[in-house]
Parts: structure tokens; C-alpha cells; sequence
């Protein structure tokens, strides 16, 4: 179906198959399709947008008139909205914006017509360099009129975090059109003093920047890449030497050094996981039914066990979570996923909390939490025992969102594939990660 028109009746069948669970390459093989297709509306489908079933496409490069094209390119020059925002508001991809600014810039309209552009002059070279010396001068005049009556005013009376760069940026290309640096500042409102005081601390500036950076790497090292910007501001507060930076410079100085957070991304859209089946009368019930708050400690607990690679195989860890506070109470790693394991880790809570009569535990419905011999342990020491419903990972959630953020802040760092660790080191890096994360 690569370059035909989507009918309304595959386009429902397409939304069907992904709110079921099912992804672009099994769609594109069921209905024949091409895949870049698919991918399209799943990538609209994961963000929430359903409106593209309904929706006729529209091709803007055709549709919108010449002086609509204009407007906008004019908008996103003068800085009135960015790239993005244009990109959003007006349904049009990124390359295309980017290619009505060339062609304004370059010819002073948006869209250039296809074919060989006509002869004009004689057929000598000097007529030639007589033509493009006179496009070239009428470029140049057209770049300086938009300078001085579109970018200019635009900035007069600004003073946002980026209205230096941009002032800075604009008198100079208004200096490279043969525009005096006075004029484009009498333009701006901006006094002579102000603009040489900012156009000589300009590298002062990238060197603060430069020195920020470093420090900010150095706290993301020393946890887990796992800060984001208001709680990289408290660490670098707390370090003492900077004691009144604002959050807003710590953001843009990791985003433009690339020293954000690593956060995990979404392997599966919202609601993929759709059975919502009790469990039969031979298992326990979903006695906590995703209630992740608790009044006091030591009465709703959650556990589970997680996947681990080594050069010598999987190995496996089982942790207890305390909903009260999110402290992880017991913990242990061993090379086998065995019933000792999740008994051990039980066992360890029992020592460190003493009686647990009437407490909740909450797991999944792996076969160690449903073994006969684990729910009579729980049993005898009166353990109220509550399990996931069958397919349904969000009744577990507190769980699964630790063990995930854990891998991803320690053990991904060197590749989601990689197994070039030890059984000794995997479990140091897990037992250090607990202990850093309760603390």
C-alpha cells in the first residue's frame, strides 16, 4: 500500500490491532502495509492522537498559498515562535520549514518552481556575472530589509535568558549585510556600552558554562545519571559552591552538554496491558489492588525477582519493598531462581522487622510465589499473601519501576546487551545501588 491513499476502514483496522497490544511490524504483515506507514500512526496512536483515522491528509507544500508560507517562515525568523511551535501548529514536517527558510533567504519567496530557471541576458560570461552580481545585490538588500523591519524590533525590549545571544547574532549579520552596528542597535533599544560589555564577556560566559558542565557531570557520575535539573540544582546548592544557582541555567547547561538524566523509555504503549481476570479460587486474590499507599511501616510490602546477565548467564535478584516509605527492607542475589531464594529474602525481613503478623506481601504470579511451599510459609507466620492478576504487570508496578530503574542506571550504562560482568561484580553493583537508593 506504499503510496496510496489509506481508507478510513484500514485506518480503524490499524487503530483495532494497536489498541490490542499488537506493533508496526506484526500490522504491516497482517494487513499488508507498508511498515514506515504504520509506524507513522503508531508513533501518533503511542502519544494519545486518534484523530488521524477521521483525518484526510492534506499536503501543505501544495495546499497553502504563497503569502501563508511566507507568514509563517516571517514568524519564525523574527523570533516569534520557533521551529518547533510552526512545526506543530501548522501540520508541517521540519524539513519542509526548513526548506521554505533557504528558499526565502536565498531567493525571497518560500517555493521555488520545479525545471530549468529561463535564460536572462546575453549569452556571454559577463552577462552572466552580470545577472548573478544583480540577484546577489538583491538578495543582500531584501536580508537587510527583514533584518531591520522583522528580527530588530522584534527584539527591542527584551531580556530573556537567550536575548544576548540573539541580539548579539543579529547586529552582527546586520554588520555582514553592510548594516552599521549603531543603526541595528538604535533598532534594538539597546545602548552602545551594553552591547560591547556583552560582545567582550561572550567567552567568559562559555567558560562558566564550560566549568558548570564539568561539575555537573561529575554529580551524575557519582549517581547513577539518575538527576534530573531542580534535583541537580539541590546537589549543586548543597556542594557549597554554588549556593544561589537557578534551576533554569543548571537545565540549558545539561541539555546543550548532553548530561540529562538517562531516563528509561516506554518499550510499550499506554494501556498495552489490557486482562483484567481475577485469579481462580487455587490463588490467593489481588488483595492490594494497586493501593501503593500505607499509613505506617511494616504493612503493605511488595516483592519480585529480576533478570541479571553475566558472562556465566542470567543470575537473579530478589528484593521486599516497604510502601510506606519505598525502602527497600530485604534483598538477595543468587545464580539460581530457586524457592530458597524468595524464602531467604522473607526470611531476612522476618529478622530485621520481628513478627509480621497481618502484614500484606505483594508479588506476581511467578511460579515461586504460587508454590505450595511458599504460601504455607507465608502462611505460618501469618502473612497476608496477594498476587498480580494473569498478564497485568501494573498490578505490581512499585516493584517493577525500581528493578527497571535500577538496570538502567547501573548495569545498562555499557549497552542493554551486554554481559561482560562478572557474578561478584553484579552482585556488589545491585547491593551498592540498594543501599544508595535508601539513603
Amino acid at each position: 500500500m506504499g503510496g496510496k491513499r489509506i481508507s478510513t476502514k484500514t485506518k480503524l483496522k490499524v487503530l483495532e490491532l494497536l489498541k490490542q497490544g499488537f506493533r508496526s511490524r506484526y500490522i504491516a504483515n497482517h494487513l499488508h502495509m507498508h511498515r514506515s506507514t504504520v509506524k507513522r500512526l503508531e508513533y501518533l496512536f503511542d502519544g494519545g492522537d486518534e484523530s488521524w483515522v477521521y483525518e484526510t491528509y492534506c499536503h501543505r507544500y501544495k495546499a497553502m498559498s504563497e503569502a501563508a508560507k511566507r507568514k509563517i517562515v516571517r514568524r519564525v525568523l523574527s523570533l516569534e515562535i520557533t521551529k518547533a511551535e510552526a512545526c506543530t501548529k501548522y501540520k508541517i514536517s521540519n524539513n519542509v520549514l526548513n526548506l521554505w527558510i533557504r528558499n526565502y533567504n536565498n531567493h525571497g519567496i518560500t517555493t521555488l518552481k520545479k525545471g530549468r530557471p529561463a535564460k536572462r541576458g546575453c549569452n556571454d560570461g559577463r552577462g552572466k556575472e552580470e545577472d548573478e552580481g544583480a540577484r546577489k545585490g538583491e538578495r543582500r538588500a531584501e536580508a537587510g530589509r527583514r533584518l531591520l523591519e522583522d528580527i530588530l524590533p522584534h527584539l527591542r525590549g527584551k531580556r530573556d535568558g537567550s536575548s544576548k545571544k540573539n541580539v548579539l547574532q543579529a547586529v552582527a549579520e546586520g554588520q555582514r549585510l553592510g548594516i552599521p552596528a549603531e543603526r541595528s542597535l538604535k533598532e534594538v533599544g539597546i545602548a552602545s556600552s551594553t552591547y560591547y560589555y556583552w560582545l567582550s564577556h561572550k567567552d567568559l560566559k562559555k567558560e562558566e558554562d564550560e566549568a558548570l558542565a564539568a561539575d555537573i557531570r561529575e554529580v551524575q557520575e557519582d549517581n547513577y545519571w539518575a538527576y534530573g535539573a531542580l534535583r541537580m540544582t539541590e546537589a549543586l546548592r548543597q556542594s557549597g559552591r554554588y549556593e544561589s544557582i537557578n534551576h533554569k541555567r543548571v537545565e540549558r547547561v545539561m541539555r546543550e552538554y548532553k548530561l540529562n538524566a538517562k531516563v528509561r523509555r516506554r518499550h510499550y504503549p499506554k494501556n498495552y496491558y489490557r486482562t483484567m481476570k481475577d485469579n481462580g479460587p487455587e490463588l490467593p486474590a489481588n488483595v492490594l489492588d494497586r493501593d501503593f499507599s500505607a499509613d505506617g511501616p511494616h504493612q503493605k510490602f511488595v516483592t519480585d525477582i529480576t533478570y541479571l546477565p553475566t558472562e556465566e548467564g542470567w543470575c537473579y535478584m530478589a528484593a521486599i519493598k516497604d510502601l510506606y516509605n519505598n525502602e527497600i527492607v530485604a534483598r538477595k542475589v543468587s545464580r539460581n531462581q530457586t524457592l530458597e531464594l524468595v524464602i531467604d529474602v522473607v526470611k531476612q525481613l522476618r529478622n530485621r522487622v520481628g513478627s509480621l503478623r497481618g502484614c500484606l506481601l505483594h508479588s506476581d504470579m511467578g511460579w515461586t510465589y504460587t508454590n505450595a511451599r511458599y504460601v504455607k510459609f507465608l502462611k505460618e507466620l501469618g502473612i497476608v499473601q496477594s498476587i498480580s492478576r494473569k498478564g497485568n504487570c501494573w498490578d505490581n508496578a512499585c516493584m517493577e519501576n525500581f528493578f527497571g530503574h535500577m538496570k538502567s542506571e547501573t548495569i545498562y550504562q555499557r549497552g542493554r546487551n551486554n554481559r561482560g560482568y562478572k557474578f561478584n561484580e553484579i552482585r556488589k553493583i545491585a547491593y551498592d545501588y540498594v543501599t544508595w537508593y535508601n539513603e
